[in-house]
């Protein structure tokens, strides 16, 4: 592929400033998002204006089919975002202003000026309860859609609300994967909203609002008849959601005796000595796990869950130590201020971009070690589930992680595997792991 530099919807003193790749990749930069093998974005601030760049290493082969037999077709990512870009212009909605788009060798480059608003996932932290706004986001993004045009990597950070526009006027961001078609697709629209479930999962925006913004996003697009079905195959609401309702907390904390004691000896196989430490459990629960690390000598005991009626159920239970009201990827301690964090029967529950948020928190948190239980994909547990996930088309409530990849997180913050058990290898699905800090090879 030959070296090539196209200036698109750039002023003057922009096609000055941008007027070749090199003159771009020598402006000073900051990373604007996680690097990852394909590709990095920087962020650039100009006397112009701030702009980010997509720099493409390679256009990997399931991207270069994917140009090849799906509308827009390009030749290599860059120029497939720039064609969708101009796509949503065409039809009458915003996204970034597209400056500039090139290649070297086997990269590509897209340039874009910043969207002058603020993320929908910024405003939700402070609004959660504004299921109005939610509405119109997503009957926005459904009409966006019953134009025929398919943004798979949609979630509240790539929604912008514009500034001096009209009230809550919208933009997207993210279109690499953007394919457009003739109409919306049912298929399309459970990508979709699984992909902004989770991310307003995240921000703890209420189920009955998640919801909502689910109807109004398929009536616009034109999917209401098939609602019924697209929401089924949706995940659930946020887990410590699901403990609010009456009596759930309860249940939980007397359900299967002799299962939770296996589950404790499993436990125990890894625990670190706990003697005279601070450990946390997060998120405690009706306090099972807690109560058993209290039982080691001199441990003292801290329990932080999302669920106030879970914290009054350990409690209740008889649960003495301190409590707090806490997300696991939000954790109000300081950095390394526990000796230990346990987090036990609880990543199974969290999508792998959610799960690594929680890695990274406790991570943080923890001075020495971090006792995570996960399910393994190889067993006979995890198959039987992820078939009948298939065969009933809906959403599955249960996430697998490799050890491979589970190591690669904890690395990231300095912690290396130093014990792993597990309750019956490749039978069922339950693992546990110890990662210490700086740990020697």
């Amino acid at each position: 592929m030959s070296d090539t530099w196209n200036l698109l919807d750039a002023s003057v003193a922009e096609r000055a400033r941008f007027a070749t790749a090199a003159a771009v990749l020598a402006l000073p930069a900051a990373p604007a998002a996680p690097r990852n093998a394909a590709r990095e974005v920087v962020r650039l601030v100009t006397p112009e204006g701030e702009y980010f760049l997509k720099r493409y290493r390679h256009t990997p082969l399931k991207h270069r089919v994917r140009n090849a037999l799906t509308r827009p077709r390009a030749r290599h990512d860059a120029a497939r975002e720039s064609a969708v870009a101009q796509a949503i212009v065409a039809r009458g909605f915003a996204t970034a202003r597209v400056v500039a788009v090139g290649t070297r060798g086997a990269e590509s480059f897209f340039l874009c000026a910043a969207i002058q608003g603020r993320a929908l996932a910024q405003v939700l932290e402070r609004r959660r309860g504004d299921g109005r706004l939610l509405r119109d986001a997503a009957r926005h993004l459904g009409r966006l859609a019953a134009s025929g045009v398919h943004l798979p990597d949609l979630s509240a950070d790539h929604v912008f609300l514009l500034d001096g526009g009209p009230p809550w006027c919208f933009a997207v961001l993210d279109l690499t994967n953007g394919v457009l078609r003739a109409r919306a697709r049912p298929a399309d629209a459970v990508r979709i909203l699984r992909r902004l479930a989770l991310s307003l999962a995240d921000l703890a925006v209420p189920p009955r609002l998640q919801l909502g913004a689910a109807l109004a996003y398929l009536r616009a697009a034109g999917l209401r008849e098939r609602a019924g079905r697209i929401l089924a195959r949706l995940p659930p609401g946020a887990t410590h959601a699901r403990y609010q309702r009456p009596g759930r907390s309860d249940a939980y904390a007397r359900r299967a005796p002799r299962r939770h004691a296996a589950e404790l000896r499993l436990l125990q196989r890894v625990l670190p000595d706990l003697g005279g430490r601070l450990v946390l459990d997060s998120p405690c629960g009706a306090g099972r796990i807690g109560r058993f690390l209290a039982t080691h000598e001199g441990a003292r005991v801290l329990g932080a869950d999302r669920a106030p009626a879970m914290l009054a159920g350990a409690r209740a239970s008889g649960w003495t130590g301190p409590l707090l009201i806490a997300d696991a990827a939000r954790l109000p301690v300081r950095d390394a201020s526990v000796d230990t964090v346990v987090l036990f029967r609880f990543l199974h529950h969290l999508h792998p971009r959610r799960a690594k948020v929680v890695v990274a928190e406790a991570a943080r948190a923890a001075g020495r070690a971090v006792v995570i239980s996960f399910f393994h994909p190889v067993s006979a547990h995890g198959l039987a589930r992820t078939l009948r996930t298939r065969l009933t088309g809906r959403a599955t409530t249960r996430h697998a992680v490799t050890v491979r990849r589970l190591r690669g997180w904890f690395a990231r913050h300095g912690f290396e595997l130093a014990q792993l058990a597990a309750q019956a290898p490749f039978l069922r699905d339950l693992w546990v792991a110890r990662f210490e800090r700086g740990r020697p090879r």
